[in-house]
């Protein structure tokens, strides 16, 4: 897919940017919170993800108090009315990895608001996020994928800022290479994309691609605006993206194919009447134009 270019990405930023006037996504967050540190090693490379590759954020284990309590979340059921009862102080360093070999990790994100890096989330057993329900930013990208028993990602709504990474820390030219990428890929038990439903810019792209088992993408609720593109492909069971419904303007392209159950009139009630964009055009081939 075309990326668009230091000075066409500008102006459909500024084009768009006025959608947003009545909200103020806030400041960075850096201000008052405190650091944790954590080791790193390398990663494994992962599947469809869209995103650059890096270092692998694990815990040493030697930060985090041993609680107790609901330290497995890959064991536990999802808690449908799950909330952030105490707001986290917290910055993470650096970029989180969640892996079958990491998974100490998450005792030590439930006091984080912030993490300085990417999040990414893949081959686990885990059956829900709820340990990630006080996080709030995210300085890079966030990518799922292959997280075969994962049920639930109400964990992920209260997160309302990605992508704000400084040029200081990007690993390319930022004009050309920006952070702010979602991935969700090859997910078979999620039938309900329920996260994400406090954030309202996607800085660069979001894909939902082979999750065979979601059927309707319910989050996303507050999003407005997506700089670059969107991609929803290979979602054999896919029938509803009503979630999308408040997205009101595209820099780039909309791209949605290959989902056999996903009406195209449906398609059109969501992104028809967009204030903006898509400014590289679209595609919906693939999808069921019998409804």
């Amino acid at each position: 897919m075309k990326s668009l270019s230091n000075t066409s990405r500008a102006g459909a930023k500024l084009a768009i940017l006025g959608l947003l006037s009545a909200a103020c996504p806030g400041d960075s967050g850096s201000d008052d919170a405190t650091s944790m540190t954590v080791s790193t090693t390398t990663p494994t490379t992962g599947a469809d993800t869209g995103a650059s590759d890096g270092g692998m954020t694990s815990t040493s284990g030697a930060s985090g108090d041993d609680t107790g309590g609901d330290t497995m979340p890959a064991t536990t059921e999802p808690d449908p009315d799950v909330v952030c009862d105490t707001p986290a102080t917290e910055t993470h360093e650096g970029d989180v990895y969640i892996t079958p070999e990491t998974m100490d990790a998450i005792d030590t994100l439930a006091n984080v608001r912030r993490i300085n890096g990417k999040l990414e989330i893949y081959d686990t057993n885990l059956t829900h996020l709820d340990f990630l329900i006080c996080l709030e930013e995210v300085a890079k990208d966030i990518s799922l994928y292959n997280n075969d028993q994962l049920l639930s990602v109400k964990g992920l709504n209260g997160i309302t800022l990605i992508g704000d990474a400084p040029p200081s820390q990007q690993d390319a030219d930022p004009a050309l290479d920006p952070w702010g990428n979602i991935v969700i890929s090859d997910h078979d038990a999620l039938t309900d994309f329920d996260g994400f439903k406090n954030l309202e810019e996607v800085p660069v792209s979001l894909l939902i691609s082979r999750n065979e088992g979601i059927a309707e993408v319910s989050g996303f609720t507050g999003l407005v605006v997506i700089y670059e593109a969107i991609t929803i492909r290979d979602n054999t069971n896919l029938a509803d993206i009503t979630g999308l419904d408040g997205v009101q303007a595209i820099g780039g392209v909309l791209s949605i194919t290959a989902n056999p159950n996903l009406c195209l009139s449906h398609i059109n009630d969501i992104f028809g009447d967009l204030q903006q964009g898509p400014a590289e055009g679209s595609t919906t081939m693939g999808n069921n134009s019998g409804c």
